[in-house]
């Protein structure tokens, strides 16, 4: 298999992140790549391809135009405000501030034009609820986000100016703490896009199946939001790449522990892209607002959003059943190329691993994503247990091309 590699991700090296009022060192450590690297030239004979550069076009094409000047000058912003460091947004907004965020479900609102404190699944005061028509559940929801966006935080609706202060950009643009922004890392993500698009090229021109590697991820980050150590969503990139290039209708499947927050938000309102997401419940993990099963789409993306929450533990069996489920609405939305979101740190030796998949678990649903049948393209996404993050990635890639033998070697 071809595997477009960012070299040049390790310029993305920041020195510690926080996590639970601690200070660690970070978990998206540059090693990892080298480790799935090396593993993947040993165990499935993979094929380094440099990436070429296609330029801001593509990019631009998925991402907000301030939210990449933002990027792109953070560093420069933040040693010229006088900070030393990794840029860390310290303060945000107390309201959502972008329309089109899909956690609408689980924000209170004011009384606003009816829209009083709506949260899914409540009975109370005439309050939508999950037992009800799920479309007309969805419907009323979007008419109490869309009034509530303009009535109770225009401000936030808008982005700060190019030249505001560095600290107030990294509030409104970053929703979590845990993506340091250092001198390298707006290189390191903008080759990491680089390589999805390089990547979408060469299946498109040969339908060979590739693999981008690459580090910061990518499923994470938003239209114009970045978290959980991701800034530019690669896997939307190649998607919206790839219907430039004439491709149909494409389907994304995360099957990243972590639901793929930014991927749903890019195209919640759209129906020729169809996202699927298998995750652990966002009640109790990360991004925790949004990856809710009642969450579907909107207007003309009503039904091309599809999540499937685990609870913790679930191991193969709830896991291969979610994929099954997968599968099935992938065949039914009659997509004509597949991205997947390859993360692997669902698994048992995983720092923050919950749902308990193992190595050879990883080898299934490699072998299960194969009999989909479409042209596919991979992007690496999270894993971060070194012990294993190399053979997990091999043992997906290894089941995708049918060799099993390879996936289990030592």
């Amino acid at each position: 298999m071809r595997v477009f590699f960012n070299a040049r991700h390790d310029a993305h090296d920041v020195k510690s992140e926080f996590y639970h009022g601690h200070t660690i060192p970070p978990l998206d450590d540059p090693r990892r790549m080298g480790i799935i690297r090396d593993a993947l030239a040993h165990k499935i004979a993979a094929r380094l391809v440099e990436p070429v550069d296609h330029g801001m076009a593509p990019i631009r094409a998925v991402h907000d135009a301030r939210y990449l000047h933002f990027l792109s000058h953070a560093w420069l912003d933040w040693q010229k405000a006088g900070y030393d460091g990794a840029a860390i947004p310290a303060i945000w907004p107390a309201l959502p501030r972008q329309a089109g965020d899909t956690n609408l479900y689980h924000l209170d609102f004011k009384n606003i034009d009816g829209a009083a404190n709506l949260r899914g699944g409540d009975a109370a005061n005439g309050q939508v609820q999950e037992s009800g028509s799920p479309k007309h559940a969805q419907e009323q929801l979007s008419e109490a986000a869309s009034a509530s966006y303009a009535a109770s935080a225009p401000a936030r609706n808008m982005a700060p100016a190019e030249d505001a202060h560095i600290v107030k950009r990294l509030g409104y643009y970053a929703y979590a703490i845990d993506t340091p922004i250092g001198e390298g890392s707006w290189q390191a993500a903008y080759w990491g896009a680089q390589s999805a698009i390089s990547a979408a090229n060469a299946l498109l021109d040969d339908g060979e199946a590739a693999f981008c590697l690459s580090r910061p991820a990518g499923h994470h980050a938003h239209e114009a939001r970045y978290g959980g150590y991701c800034l530019l969503n690669n896997a939307a990139i190649a998607a919206q790449h790839m219907r430039a290039k004439g491709v149909g209708r494409i389907a994304i499947l995360d099957i990243d522990q972590d639901h793929g927050d930014g991927t749903q938000q890019i195209f919640y309102q759209r129906g020729d892209v169809l996202t699927v997401s298998i995750h652990a419940s966002p009640d109790t993990h990360f991004p925790y607002f949004t990856g809710y099963a009642h969450e579907q789409g909107e207007g003309g993306g009503y039904g091309a959003n599809l999540n499937l929450p685990l609870a913790d533990g679930t191991g193969f069996a709830g896991f291969g059943a979610a994929m099954e489920q997968a599968a099935a609405k992938i065949a039914s939305f009659n997509a004509d190329m597949l991205i997947v979101s390859l993360g692997v740190n669902a698994h048992e030796f995983e720092p923050f691993g919950r749902l308990g998949l193992m190595t050879s678990d990883y080898e299934k649903i490699g072998a299960r994503i194969a009999q989909i049948g479409l042209g596919t393209l991979f992007v690496m996404e999270g894993g971060y247990a070194h012990d294993v993050i190399g053979q997990n990635v091999a043992a997906v890639l290894a089941g995708f091309l049918g060799d099993t033998s390879a996936a289990m070697m030592p």
